[in-house]
């Protein structure tokens, strides 16, 4: 979180979000990435833009060996 001053705050951070795979019924995970503009509205810190994005899947090592 970076204090801009007393009425902006901009904040960032990632989280896991679970839920349940509707076809199988296993529990799923996902990790996402979000950020988020804060300003304060009479006395209070109300977010005024979020943004999330999945993280992409771990990117698959290259294989050695060509066929």
């Amino acid at each position: 979180m970076s204090v801009i001053n007393n009425d902006l705050v901009v904040a960032n951070g990632e989280t896991d979000i679970f839920g349940k795979d509707p076809k199988s019924g296993d529990a799923t995970k996902v990790t996402v990435f979000w950020g988020a503009i804060d300003i304060r509205e009479g006395g209070a810190l109300k977010i005024r833009q979020l943004t999330v994005g999945m993280k992409p899947p771990p990117a698959k090592e290259a294989s050695a060996e060509k066929k």
